[in-house]
């Protein structure tokens, strides 16, 4: 029984996970980083916790909610320019293999 919900429980986390690189792939291939301090500080409060509280902005595990709400700007900006330089490096992989291809 215990193994059941285990496996759903990865199956989930899986779906999660894929859910959040496809709009990682998104925001990084958009020309500026999608967290602003002018979009955050329009954002109300119970926004701001659900968006740090959500797992699209990665944060290490030990660090706490306020700390959190502090950093997220920052944090935002650097996952996106991560994210962005493997998104264009990827893009450029494929772009040589299909050169490559159709020489």
């Amino acid at each position: 029984m215990t193994d059941l919900k285990d496996l759903y429980q990865k199956g989930l986390d899986l779906l999660k996970e894929k859910e959040e690189t496809k709009l990682r792939i998104k925001r990084a291939e958009a020309d500026t980083c999608w967290l602003t301090p002018q979009i955050w500080k329009k954002m109300s409060r119970k926004e701001q916790v659900e968006l740090v509280n959500s797992g699209i902005i990665k944060f290490p595990k030990e660090m706490e909610v306020r700390e959190r709400l502090y950093r997220a700007v920052t944090s935002a900006r650097f996952q996106w320019r991560y994210d962005r330089m493997a998104i264009l490096e990827r893009n450029a992989m494929l772009k040589r293999r299909e050169l490559h291809e159709s020489s």
